[in-house]
């Protein structure tokens, strides 16, 4: 992910095939969910991963 100088936010762009993602942020060294993406799955260990449909 790259800082844009524009409005500050961290982006990037990724070409991926349709179907189902499952992901999360390390942020000061902690996992959490997509705040922004409110679709989510709870993973083997019971935390829960963000959920993209694509």
């Amino acid at each position: 992910m790259e800082k844009d100088a524009a409005d500050g936010l961290w982006k990037t762009v990724l070409n991926i095939d349709s179907g189902e993602y499952e992901y999360r942020f390390i942020v000061d060294g902690r996992w959490i969910r997509d705040p922004n993406n409110k679709d989510y799955i709870r993973n083997e260990f019971g935390q829960e991963n963000s959920l993209l449909i694509v």
